[in-house]
């Protein structure tokens, strides 16, 4: 059995990629969605179909092996990385992707303080808009411990 993935933040570009990864993304688990916005994921969950809605960000993690994040700024990713670390989950071996559209110096301070917990982290900036994503012509840039990217590549062909 594959690993258990989870998307967190649901605007248009990450509602295009979780779009493409529940088509095509070759997952054998239900995808766990998680929005700030709990009916924004509710929709999407219910658009998809065959999707798991976390309550709360904290489940989303605890349930997924790999975590991957496509937030709307450094405040919501320092919001929602915070809240994660806080909770005290047990992130040990799990990967956090994050596609987040955020300073390098701010990828890095997250990078680190994942890893510190013991989590896994690679940055992954995406080129195109939403409607490039929906068309599943992202140009994905994965920069991780070659080990951790190579856990990710996978579920990139189509995103």
């Amino acid at each position: 059995m594959g690993p258990r993935m989870a998307f967190m933040g649901l605007g248009e570009m990450g509602k295009a990629m979780t779009r493409n990864l529940h088509r095509d993304g070759n997952l054998t688990s239900p995808l766990t969605l998680w929005n700030r916005t709990k009916s924004t994921a509710d929709a999407h969950g219910a658009d998809l179909g065959d999707c798991k809605v976390a309550e709360t960000v904290q489940e989303a993690v605890e349930n997924s092996d790999i975590v991957w994040s496509c937030l709307q700024d450094q405040s919501a990713v320092e919001q929602v990385f915070d809240s994660i670390l806080a909770a005290n989950v047990d992130i040990t071996g799990k990967l956090f992707v994050d596609s987040s559209t955020i300073a390098p110096e701010w990828s890095n301070a997250t990078a680190k303080r994942v890893i510190e917990a013991g989590g896994e982290f690679v940055s992954m900036p995406v080129m195109g808009e939403p409607v490039v994503a929906a068309a599943k012509k992202l140009i994905c840039i994965p920069s991780g411990k070659p080990e951790s990217v190579d856990r990710i590549r996978p579920y990139l062909e189509g995103v």
